[in-house]
């Protein structure tokens, strides 16, 4: 456009033009010469702008990717502390399991050498007496209630799988 401009200028000098029609091309060439230096002046602010977005955009990606990095790592630390717990769930269970086992081996080998006793006690009264008809008779008889001791004993050994019954107040 310049150069156009330039061109219209030399071809009204040579052409010999009035003097009113030269400054008239003057004041428009110096009018597009100021026109040309503005918008050199708003490419350059445009050129800014577009730098700053650059730079803005890049630090919030920056951020971003340190944001998900940390997410990261909690997660991580998460699973890991997930982990430990499940493990010491586990544990706690088997305990529990084995300490049932064990009561409930205590609770049959208790009653195991009650009857033990109790046949040791019927066998030597029917050895020391085994004429004697009325020994044989109390011998019974002791057996019998021995049995029932040991029954009812069996009826009073709490059961440790089962929750204990909460006492309860007297009613009015």
């Amino acid at each position: 456009m310049l150069a156009r401009t330039k061109l219209m200028i030399l071809l009204l000098m040579i052409a010999g033009c009035r003097d009113r029609s030269v400054e008239i091309a003057r004041e428009a060439a110096d009018r597009q010469a100021a026109q040309n230096e503005a918008m050199i002046g708003l490419q350059r602010e445009v050129a800014h702008g577009a730098e700053r977005l650059v730079t803005a955009d890049a630090q919030s990606r920056h951020e971003l990717l340190a944001a998900h990095r940390r997410l990261q790592v909690d997660y991580a630390q998460l699973s890991a502390h997930y982990l430990e717990l499940e493990s010491e769930r586990r544990r706690v269970d088997a305990e529990r399991r084995a300490t049932t086992t064990l009561a409930a081996a205590l609770r049959g080998g208790g009653l195991f050498v009650v009857a033990l006793a109790t046949l040791a006690v019927v066998h030597r009264l029917l050895g020391a007496a085994q004429t004697d008809a009325a020994c044989a008779e109390l011998a019974t008889e002791l057996l019998e209630s021995d049995l029932l001791d040991a029954s009812r004993l069996h009826e009073q050994v709490p059961r440790l799988d089962t929750p204990p019954a909460l006492p309860r107040l007297p009613e009015n």
